[in-house]
């Protein structure tokens, strides 16, 4: 009896499992299609993560410009003094030339790490290193872009940080351009 309860479990399992991965290769169709155009859209995860430097104006430029994306999906975190800057990473190691935690830089100091550094495609070459790529401000995004879909990730958990982007998307109306997504439950209330 209990091996027959286990084969049913394993074998919903399985199915559930199926279900979810054969979903992933089907277009994500839209409920709300004010915000975009027809019923199905693509997402440049952190703006083409996979092709570009990360999280960078550049990409997000290069991936809007060349229309190779709906949405720009993107990664948020605060400085030390207070400014939302576009970075996946609680650090900046992985993707620049500095080491430390993005809350221990000031924006001035952020600001001037290489965001291109260690960007590769083939683990040998990297051509993005000394081109001036920047973590900068979310507001340089929007600025930059201001007809450009955004999925925004508070990666904080820090009202401040909502606080901040709430004013920036009301500043320039993005209101109906903009989704955001948090990893805090007190931050999405």
């Amino acid at each position: 009896m209990k091996s027959k309860k286990n084969i049913t479990i394993l074998i919903s399992f399985f199915i559930c499992l199926f279900l979810y991965l054969y979903s992933k290769t089907l277009p994500i169709p839209v409920a709300n299609t004010s915000l975009f155009q027809g019923n199905e859209f693509r997402i440049a995860h952190r703006c083409g993560k996979s092709i570009l430097p990360e999280n960078t104006l550049y990409a997000c430029k290069e991936i809007y410009n060349n229309n190779l994306a709906d949405i720009l999906e993107m990664d948020v975190h605060l400085t030390k003094d207070s400014h939302l800057v576009v970075i996946h990473d609680a650090t900046v190691d992985r993707t620049t030339n500095g080491k430390g935690k993005v809350s221990d830089f000031t924006y001035d100091e952020i600001r001037n790490l290489d965001a291109g550094y260690n960007f590769t495609i083939d683990t040998k070459t990297f051509p993005y290193r000394n081109k001036g790529i920047q973590i900068l401000e979310l507001e340089e995004f929007l600025k930059a872009l201001p007809y450009a879909n955004y999925y925004i990730e508070l990666k904080v958990k820090d009202l401040l940080a909502a606080e901040i982007l709430v004013k920036l998307i009301e500043k320039y109306t993005m209101q109906k351009k903009v989704f955001i997504g948090s990893v805090s439950d007190s931050v999405n209330e």
